[in-house]
């Protein structure tokens, strides 16, 4: 069985909303939510402190990222998007004290109260093999 590339041509045009990234996002909160039922998501445009979407119980936070991936070599795509993000949470959560000034987006990983226990980074595309994903999720 062949899974179909998440492609504007192979999607319901009612579920495109402000494009393909917008209905991946929507895509991965409803393929997820059977397992985090309460699970929030933010604009996918603008800032947003590396959290597209997240579930925060009594004690404790989930966050995800989404990312749609258009790109032939999902491996390399996704390790790129990977490096960006990475590189962005290094800048803004280098204090211990809070986020670089200006970037309050990123306040939610330093909460005592409601730490950030699980993260999930999710991808449009499929990786090749075993391999691809673990050092995928080596890096990460």
């Amino acid at each position: 069985m062949s899974i179909p590339d998440f492609i504007r041509d192979n999607l319901n045009p009612q579920f495109l909303g402000d494009g393909e990234g917008d209905a991946f996002q929507c895509f991965v909160a409803d393929a997820l939510r059977p397992e985090f039922p309460r699970l929030h998501l933010f604009p996918t445009g603008g800032k947003d402190g590396g959290i597209d979407l997240s579930q925060t119980d009594d004690l404790s936070r989930v966050v995800g990222e989404t990312k749609k991936i258009g790109a032939n070599d999902v491996s390399t795509a996704a390790n790129k998007d990977w490096n960006e993000v990475a590189e962005r949470l290094r800048k803004h959560l280098i204090s211990p004290d809070g986020p670089t000034k200006g970037q309050s987006q990123y306040r939610p990983w330093y909460r005592q109260d409601l730490p950030v226990t699980e993260y999930l980074f999710c991808i449009s595309g499929r990786l090749a093999n075993e391999n691809q994903r673990d050092s995928l999720r080596d890096k990460i």
